[in-house]
C-alpha cells in the first residue's frame, strides 16, 4: 500500500496487537500513531483496515471494531432529533454531545449528520415537512444556504448594475467624442470647400488676363 513504509507497517500492528492486550482502543492507537508519524488519524485508520482486509499474513492477530451500520430509522431520528434540539437554540455539536453516549457516538454521529445533511437532501426536506406537520420547531440546516446564495446573487447583481452603468457612461463620453470629431470634420470639409472656391475664382481671372 502506498504512503506507508514496511517500518510503518510494522509499527501500526504492533501497536494494534499490544492495545488488545492492554485493552485500550484502536481509536487511541491511530492517534497516537498520527500524532508520531504526522499523519491523519482518519488516514491510519483506513490504512489499518486495508490492512486487514487485504494483507491476512501480515495482519493475523489484528482485530477491528465491529461498527453497525445506522439503520435508515436510525438515521430519520437522528436527524430529527438534532434538528428539534438545534431548534431551540443550541449548537449542533452540543446537540450531538447530549445524545451521545461516548466521544466515539459521537463522532459517527456528527459524520452520519453531515453526510445526510450534505448528500440526502430531499431526505431531510421529508424529515423537515414531517415536522411541519406536527408543529414543530426545528433548525433548517439549508437557511444559510440559501441566505448566502441570495446574498451573492444580490452582490453579483449589484456589480452587474454597477458594470452595465459604467459602460453607459463611457459609450456616452464616446458619442460625445465622435459628435465633436464629426463636427471638426464638417467644419474642416467647409474650410477646404470655401478655399477650393477661392482658388477656382484665382484661376479664371488668370485665364482671363492672359
Amino acid at each position: 500500500m502506498k504512503g506507508f513504509s514496511l517500518t510503518e507497517k510494522k509499527k501500526l500492528v504492533e501497536m494494534a496487537k499490544d492495545s488488545k492486550i492492554k485493552g485500550y482502543s484502536l481509536t487511541r492507537v491511530f492517534n497516537d500513531f498520527a500524532k508520531n508519524t504526522n499523519r491523519a488519524s482518519g488516514s491510519v485508520r483506513n490504512y489499518y483496515y486495508e490492512l486487514i482486509k487485504e494483507q491476512e499474513e501480515v495482519a493475523s492477530g489484528l482485530y477491528a471494531n465491529k461498527i453497525l451500520p445506522f439503520t435508515k430509522c436510525q438515521t430519520a431520528k437522528l436527524i430529527s432529533d438534532i434538528l428539534i434540539m438545534a431548534g431551540g437554540g443550541k449548537s449542533v455539536r452540543k446537540c450531538i454531545k447530549e445524545l451521545a453516549q461516548s466521544e466515539k457516538e459521537a463522532l459517527r454521529m456528527q459524520n452520519k449528520y453531515r453526510n445526510v445533511i450534505k448528500h440526502e437532501k430531499e431526505f431531510v426536506k421529508q424529515i423537515m415537512l414531517g415536522l411541519d406537520k406536527k408543529g414543530v420547531t426545528y433548525l433548517d440546516p439549508y437557511k444559510k444556504q440559501r441566505e448566502k446564495r441570495g446574498f451573492m446573487f444580490n452582490r453579483l447583481k449589484r456589480e452587474i448594475d454597477g458594470l452595465l452603468e459604467r459602460l453607459e457612461c463611457k459609450e456616452k463620453l464616446l458619442n460625445k467624442e465622435l459628435v465633436k470629431k464629426v463636427e471638426l470634420l464638417e467644419e474642416e470639409n467647409k474650410t477646404l470647400k470655401e478655399q477650393s472656391k477661392v482658388i477656382g475664382f484665382y484661376k479664371k481671372e488668370d485665364n482671363v488676363n492672359v
